[in-house]
């Protein structure tokens, strides 16, 4: 793994901090991390060179903020050296923006979790700053798929399938808005339009990943505060104790690596990788073997065509 390139979104805490110093330990020889804000940035990079051991001119710093399409331009414009792997994990469940519109017409969640993270991608694929056969990995959730102990649907998108999928991109299509299956959806929509870019960049390898239920993350800061009671109590210990359904962080950062070509798994392009089927822990497995959504190309052909919609 040496004279890896690697850049992580979201990456001054939870997951994508551990990606980043357990990057360095696999091999990688630069860490981007891209974040929001310097300060927490600047805090991340200098506890990630006490708990490596590495100079800190192994890590940079890169401003991004996946609200906003222009800072995403920016971003990706500031990037100077090629790339050997990105992996997309800004984003959440945006319990406090509730019905927000994005300046580019999508929902904030939305445009958070996929659209900043597509144009960014663009204009790096454009810029040519991915090396041949260097891996781009989008985080999704075992809500793409539906959980019913947690109250997730599994979304099911409707024919004709482009402007359903506009209508979930903008939120129009729930009459009140439902923070936490929006994401199921948010999600599920994203994995289908990552699919299509793969199949666009055969030089790449693109996929989604889901680090499953995850004890530890950061996942759950932007949600309510009983919701994130109930949410770390469901993980932490109906899932930890009576499912067995759980598991450590390092597992859920093991999972963004092996996605992103770091580690011993093959992960083929193009694909979703989750849990096995009604599972959230567990060896990591091609969901359209399970979920009809996933492997179906009308969909993913949609998913492309409607998301680079709001990419304008």
């Amino acid at each position: 793994m040496a004279a890896k390139t690697i850049l992580v979104t979201g990456a001054n805490s939870g997951l994508g901090f551990d990606t980043c110093r357990r990057a360095v330990k696999r091999g990688a020889s630069k860490v981007i991390l891209a974040c929001r804000n310097r300060q927490r940035a600047e805090a991340a990079v200098d506890k990630l060179v006490i708990l490596t051991g590495k100079p800190k001119s192994t890590f940079e710093i890169l401003i991004i903020d996946t609200s906003s399409l222009k800072i995403c331009r920016e971003a990706a414009a500031n990037v100077t050296e090629p790339l050997d792997a990105a992996i997309l994990n800004a984003g959440g469940s945006m319990f406090k923006i509730g019905g927000d519109i994005n300046n580019c017409g999508a929902h904030n969640q939305f445009t958070i979790n996929v659209i900043g993270h597509a144009v960014f991608v663009d204009e790096l694929i454009k810029k040519n700053m991915f090396n041949k056969g260097a891996h781009i990995t989008f985080i999704s959730s075992f809500a793409a798929r539906g959980f019913p102990l947690f109250g997730l649907k599994e979304p099911k998108l409707k024919k004709p399938y482009v402007e359903d999928m506009k209508k979930h991109i903008t939120g129009a299509a729930y009459e009140k808005f439902d923070a936490l299956n929006y994401y199921g959806y948010t999600k599920a929509i994203g994995c289908l339009y990552f699919s299509k870019l793969a199949e666009l960049n055969p030089d790449l390898v693109i996929n989604s990943v889901s680090p499953g239920a995850t004890r530890g993350t950061s996942g759950a800061n932007e949600m309510s505060l009983f919701t994130r009671i109930w949410f770390h109590f469901a993980i932490d210990f109906v899932l930890r104790f009576f499912t067995g359904d759980s598991h450590a962080l390092k597992v859920g950062t093991e999972r963004y690596l092996d996605a992103a070509g770091m580690g011993p798994l093959n992960v083929p392009t193009g694909k979703f990788y989750a849990s096995p089927k009604n599972k959230t822990s567990g060896k990591i497995c091609d969901q359209g073997e399970f979920y009809s959504t996933f492997a179906d190309q009308e969909q993913i052909d949609a998913a492309y065509e409607a998301v680079q919609s709001f990419m304008k």
